[in-house]
């Protein structure tokens, strides 16, 4: 029970973190899983780095591709009324990225990437990523 309520603390205090980044106008940070990929994509965006986003494998943690403000095109981060959205286009991918942060207590992504080579669309929801049990319990103090 007492791992249960840990568990349900860190995703309480996750999904809070997410949403008040979003109402400041700033995309959250973390990583999210694309299981149809097997594919980490981990949130970098801050003014001291020139990374954006980092696409890794899944399993062995390989760097797929690292996104930074040199290599892509056209970034922005676009409030709306249905959440915030980072967006950017890499000319090396031939691809168009969106990533779009709902304006609810969802911990979840939705990922829109189109491939403009071959005019295929991917969507999916992509998935918050928690840390392991040790990290967690030192991000709560424990």
């Amino acid at each position: 029970m007492k791992k249960f309520l840990v568990v349900l603390a860190v995703a309480a205090l996750t999904a809070t973190g997410a949403f008040a980044q979003a109402a400041d106008n700033q995309f959250p940070q973390g990583t999210w899983t694309d299981t149809k990929y097997n594919a980490d994509w981990t949130f970098q965006i801050n003014t001291e780095s020139d990374t954006i986003c980092e696409l890794r494998d899944r399993d062995s943690g390989e760097l797929i591709y690292k996104f930074t403000k040199g290599n892509v095109q056209d970034f922005a981060i676009t409030p709306s009324n249905d959440g915030i959205s980072v967006s950017w286009k890499c000319r090396a991918k031939n691809r168009e990225y969106k990533f779009t942060k709902p304006v609810n207590f969802d911990t979840g992504l939705q990922l829109e990437v189109h491939n403009t080579y071959y005019n295929e669309d991917h969507k999916a929801k992509i998935e918050y990523k928690l840390l392991n049990n040790q990290d967690n319990k030192s991000a709560l103090g424990l």
